[in-house]
């Protein structure tokens, strides 16, 4: 099996010069529905669990975790954690394997990050220390601003104020890095869209994407225009290709890709303007990076229940079953 490990991790270990390698990122979790995710515990697949068992999991994964962890230190002076979430999850704190629990459980001092972009960082940073035990506040030895705009002495006087009501030290602002976007996206969530040429791509985006990174070569391209398209957004008409990513839950995404009316808007430009070139590309099946074109067309009638589990495509039948090689898959179809 190929040991998998999140593209950002292996993103982050590139300019240090390090080879990649999955204790970096002992516990990776690919969401499946909204309720459950397969979990990849260093580099292998463990299972897949709803929610609710994985956080029972949590006690047998760290040890795992704190293995990878001092595999990592061995003949290194400094091994920086990054934590997942947020520590003010206070309903999260039993069994935490990715926060303070881990902070916790490995003796580590921490420095709490604000995010300024997203607004109300005083608030952010002085609600965490107001929330947590007083065992996890006395861990938290400093803070600082991330993703700070324009002049940080502006911010002088807010980070006095967080200094003397958290009793941490001031480690200063971090500034806007502006190519951020370059990097692969954490999650599904920091997908967003990116004008650049004349091409436009549309993005319709589903509820379980898998191998979101997938569309970071296209976000490169200068003569290439990514649009996401948010539920509640029709597809535009004028795109020239509309892709659509790899989902872990084919069934529910195709049924979620209707109810948005999609369907009907990939048909729109097909039977409007017959002579437009226009292109639909499926990212399918996550992992295969099986690219599949097909001319815009009427999406078929799909069978099994949204949600339902197993390796098939959009179309709910297995790959090729069925299939009249002289005539061109309906949407979502394999071919």
């Amino acid at each position: 099996m190929r040991a998998r490990s999140g593209a950002r991790r292996r993103c982050k270990r590139g300019p240090v010069g390090w080879t990649p390698i999955v204790d970096m990122n002992p516990v990776l979790l690919k969401p499946e529905t909204d309720t459950g995710a397969q979990v990849i515990v260093q580099g292998k697949r463990f299972a897949t669990m709803k929610a609710r068992d994985y956080g029972k999991a949590k006690a047998e994964l760290m040890p795992r975790v704190l293995e990878s962890f001092h595999r990592l230190g061995r003949g290194r002076d400094l091994v920086l954690v990054e934590g997942a979430g947020s520590p003010a999850e206070v309903n999260l704190r039993k069994g935490d394997i990715a926060n303070m629990g881990f902070a916790e459980a490995a003796d580590l001092p921490v420095v709490l990050a604000g995010d300024i972009d997203r607004g109300g960082v005083i608030a952010q940073l002085v609600g965490t220390h107001a929330v947590l035990p007083d065992e996890d506040r006395a861990r938290i030895k400093a803070f600082l601003v991330n993703k700070f705009r324009g002049d940080p002495t502006l911010f002088a006087d807010g980070a006095a104020e967080i200094a003397r009501l958290t009793g941490w030290h001031d480690l200063g602002t971090l500034p806007w890095f502006s190519d951020a976007w370059r990097l692969p996206a954490e999650d599904v969530m920091d997908i967003t869209t990116r004008k650049g040429g004349a091409f436009k791509i549309a993005v319709p985006r589903l509820n379980r994407i898998a191998n979101f990174d997938d569309l970071d070569p296209l976000v490169n391209e200068p003569d290439v225009t990514v649009e996401i398209i948010e539920p509640g957004r029709p597809l535009p008409g004028d795109a020239d290709l509309v892709l659509i990513p790899g989902s872990k839950s084919t069934i529910a995404d195709l049924a979620d890709f209707r109810a948005q009316g999609w369907d009907i808007d990939l048909t729109a430009p097909y039977s409007a303007r017959r002579a437009r070139s226009g292109h639909l590309w499926w990212l399918s099946d996550a992992g295969n990076r099986d690219h599949r074109r097909r001319r815009y067309r009427r999406a078929g009638g799909a069978r099994g229940r949204a949600g339902a589990s197993g390796r098939c495509h959009a179309s709910g039948t297995p790959q090729n079953a069925g299939a009249d090689p002289s005539h061109p898959p309906a949407l979502g179809q394999s071919g």
